[in-house]
């Protein structure tokens, strides 16, 4: 390995430290945007340099090739970043609101909306997908102006610091991005000492531990959670690809990704063939290594299943003292109301559900807590009008997961799989607080002329002129504001 692990740990987690960070942010919050990306602009070139070294740093769930490195990590990372480079300027960027919109009562008012900084955002990040999950979110923050605590998830400490050494000789100040110890200790005394704002990627226990501190201090949140994501298997889709897309799935990352198909809802007329494509394709499957604590869960939800009707298509468990694995899993007459499809498990799985028409598709999709992706897959003119039926974050078509990674899309959960967006506009955005500037020009300003008796007719007749519900309403409305007038001017 070329990259040579820090010599000396960084600073300890302190009220100094938080104070530090706080002055720092100031002086890049009144930094340019453009100077702010272009900070950022190195790291693609230090990743390229470093791949076989983030490669090998990266051993959980299971130690990763480089090529798979690449793919699922460092190219979206570096993508991402060039996307803030492009895009940053413009959307961080102080916009004028049009007149047209502009009610007349409220006369010659200039609106401008601003984009600020939140100050210290925490990033507290995952396991599976270290570099670029964590990546993404700490290069959006710090191009929007804020600073980052960064808190990597055990296991993770090289591969952490190799990151956050990616951003460093870029050209990011040390006193603008810091990476803490990864218990959880630290992330509970970074919010202790005062966050503005907390990113996390992790599971819906996790998220309701930190929401439950956070609200303390009301501090805002974006929860990146768990999920037990659909696959939706119209009469028109290729089952080719609907193999290839759950195959996929159930190996990619020794299937530790969030937004794995877990669930797929077919008719009985495709069920069968689809069954007979796996049951081809499985035979060269090979063992996937499990943490010990998803593999008993997983065995645990799967012999329950299997004792309230469900049957094993293909593959196996392996019972393993020291280190679980497990041939990927299909299973076929799983109930929407099993827990084995009710729960976030991190092991290679999939669970054929027979819907009979797509209405019973989506009840039983909603039967789960977790919505944080779906896939549909069929023609893509009926697959898109479907997909706004479907409650999740994200709709792929005709594809699973690897759409995600286009830093244009944004990412989000809904119900147990989280709120807020990390990626994209609005992930960026969301690393912003939102300042309204209204300027009142001109001099007329009646709402600060002395109260007059007319002051109730004049309003009632302008609130009937303009949105009477017919034109003799509207009419009144016109007659009792010319009264009103004449009366004031008679008063004088």
């Amino acid at each position: 390995m070329s990259y040579k692990p820090l010599a000396s740990p960084s600073a300890k987690l302190s009220p100094q430290l938080v104070h530090d960070l706080r002055v720092n942010q100031q002086d890049w919050s009144r930094t340019s945007v453009r100077r702010r990306v272009n900070a950022l602009a190195g790291v693609g070139g230090w990743l390229v340099d470093h791949a076989d070294d983030i490669a090998a740093a990266i051993q959980l769930p299971e130690p990763r090739a480089l090529e798979h490195t690449i793919a699922a990590e460092l190219m979206p990372l570096a993508d991402a970043i060039r996307f803030l480079q492009r895009q940053a300027p413009r959307l961080l960027s102080t916009r004028t609101l049009s007149d047209r919109d502009r009610p007349w009562w409220v006369g010659n008012l200039k609106v401008r909306i601003a984009r600020e900084p939140l100050g210290i955002v925490l990033v507290v990040g995952t396991w599976n997908y270290p570099v670029f999950l964590a990546g993404a979110q700490i290069a959006q923050a710090l191009a929007a102006g804020n600073a980052v605590l960064f808190k990597p998830a055990p296991g993770t400490e090289l591969v952490s610091e190799m990151l956050c050494q990616a951003f460093w000789d870029s050209g990011v100040s040390k006193s603008l991005l810091h990476v803490l110890p990864p218990d959880v200790e630290q992330a509970r005394e970074a919010m202790k000492l005062g966050v503005d704002r907390v990113v996390v990627t992790g599971s819906s226990s996790t998220g309701r531990a930190i929401l439950a501190q956070l609200a303390e201090t009301l501090t805002p949140a974006t929860l990146e959670l768990s999920g037990c994501d659909a696959m939706f298997v119209l009469p028109t889709a290729d089952l080719n690809r609907v193999c290839d897309s759950i195959l996929f799935g159930l190996h990619l990352n020794g299937s530790a990704t969030c937004i794995a198909p877990r669930r797929v809802f077919i008719r009985p007329e495709e069920q069968t063939p689809l069954e007979t494509r796996l049951k081809e394709r499985m035979q060269f499957s090979k063992p996937v290594r499990v943490f010990p604590a998803a593999y008993r869960l997983l065995k645990q939800l799967v012999e329950e299943a299997c004792e309230q009707g469900a049957e094993v298509v293909c593959g196996n468990l392996e019972d393993l003292d020291a280190e679980p694995s497990m041939h990927p899993l299909v299973l076929k007459h799983v109930k929407p109301t099993m827990r084995l499809v009710q729960s976030d498990l991190f092991a290679p799985v999939v669970s054929l559900i027979t819907a009979q028409d797509w209405v019973d598709a989506v009840a039983a999709d909603r039967r789960c807590p977790y919505a944080l992706s779906a896939s549909i897959f069929g023609s893509p003119d009926e697959a898109e009008q479907r997909s706004a039926q479907i409650d999740a974050g994200c709709i792929v078509i005709n594809d699973v997961i690897a759409p995600t990674a286009d830093p244009r899309v944004p990412f989000s959960g809904r119900g147990e799989s989280g709120y807020g967006v990390t990626r994209g506009a609005e992930g960026l955005l969301e690393m912003t607080r939102v300042k309204a500037i209204a300027i009142r020009r001109g001099k007329w300003v009646p709402h600060l002329d002395p109260p007059h008796a007319t002051d109730a007719e004049i309003l009632q007749g302008l609130f009937k002129m303009q949105h009477g519900g017919n034109w003799r309403k509207r009419w009144e409305g016109i007659k009792q504001l010319w009264q009103a007038i004449q009366t004031r001017r008679s008063d004088g």
